[in-house]
């Protein structure tokens, strides 16, 4: 397999992070770095991934770097039918009910099941008076 020389000829600051660790497994780092690679076709993916980020001197399929070739995406998958609760299988969620006296409370300090607090008293249940 022939070789390919690599420069990096733009800065990966502001970029996707993904480019970023493409630019890392290019093993570049700064601008005007440079790197001799082998040919191959995860080569040429990642070139094509950053090329706006670097320079190829060499054959790796450089006509393929243009924007003359360039191929829509792939369609995506139709997303996930709508979940019951949102972030459900994400971790542990608060839902209506996980919350309250009875989960709140360490274990010896519990509430009996279905005590909400006790009577409200009387001046707050009592209707106010007009002036």
């Amino acid at each position: 397999m022939s070789t390919v020389r690599v420069t990096q000829i733009k800065s990966g600051i502001g970029q996707n992070p993904r480019n970023r660790g493409t630019l890392r497994a290019l093993g570049l780092g700064r601008i005007g770095k440079s790197n001799e690679l082998k040919e191959t076709p995860e080569l040429a993916g990642m070139l094509r991934k950053v090329a706006h980020l670097v320079s190829v001197e060499g054959r790796v399929m450089a006509e393929e770097l243009n924007l003359h070739t360039l191929k829509p995406a792939q369609e995506r998958k139709r997303p996930q039918a709508g979940r019951p609760w949102p972030g459900l299988g994400q971790g542990p969620v608060l839902r209506p009910g996980d919350q309250g006296a009875e989960v709140a409370a360490p274990a010896r300090r519990r509430c009996a099941a279905g005590f909400e607090g006790g009577q409200m008293p009387l001046d707050m249940r009592a209707p106010k008076l007009a002036r």
